[in-house]
């Protein structure tokens, strides 16, 4: 039984999504953040958490676009 659903509810969205070791290093690091741990942040940088994971967002963006291919002559034009 969950003690917080909300919590709960993230982390088996990140089970799903991981691997078990991914996992596990994800959980670790959000346990010593919520413990007060700098993972090397400056002192008085509140916001560069936010930044990294919406620069990581990003990143995953563009990485999945480049994937992505024109083959020459697959459209035709219909005019």
């Amino acid at each position: 039984m969950a003690i917080c659903k909300r919590v709960y509810n993230e982390f088996k969205l990140l089970a799903n999504r991981l691997d078990e070791n991914d996992y596990d290093r994800i959980v670790q690091l959000m346990y010593e953040l919520y413990m007060g741990s700098n993972p090397g942040y400056d002192t008085d940088d509140i916001l560069g958490i936010l930044h990294d994971a919406a620069a990581a967002k990003k990143d995953k963006v563009l990485q999945q676009k480049q994937k992505f291919k024109l083959i020459k002559g697959s459209f035709k034009d219909d005019r």
